[in-house]
């Protein structure tokens, strides 16, 4: 009677130590994933809620930024979707800024930050000068 089944393994979470945070999402039966707006529903109200609630009982928060740094100075760039945070951090990698996250970036609570594990979204708009 049940009509799907899904798991949620969160890896490097408790440490955040030099590891990226992993989250893998198993949805059976796998039919699913062909309905993909199910799987992101799914991961959205689901996983990104209870990462959201973990990241803050820990005391950090979750921004909507990208980051990139340099000489261990971090440049966060905080904007809605499609406001220009991935286009700048590309343009900086050009001039030797090193990438630290894309669309999602963790304040830790000693105003350092972390990378938070996501695909780069590179698209045709983003790469042009």
């Amino acid at each position: 009677y049940k009509l799907l089944k899904w798991a949620i393994e969160i890896k490097n979470f408790e440490k955040m130590n030099d590891k990226p945070i992993e989250v893998n999402l198993t949805i059976s039966p796998s039919i699913l994933r062909l309905f993909n707006m199910s799987y992101t529903l799914l991961e959205g109200f689901i996983v990104d809620a209870f990462i959201h609630y973990v990241l803050t009982e820990k005391g950090y928060n979750l921004l909507h930024a990208s980051c990139v740094a340099k000489d261990d100075r971090g440049i966060a760039f905080i904007a809605r979707g499609g406001g220009g945070k991935t286009t700048l951090s590309l343009n900086l990698l050009r001039s030797g800024f090193r990438f630290v996250s894309d669309n999602f970036t963790i304040l830790l609570s000693n105003s350092k930050v972390k990378g938070f594990v996501e695909p780069l979204n590179i698209f045709t708009y983003n790469l042009s000068e």
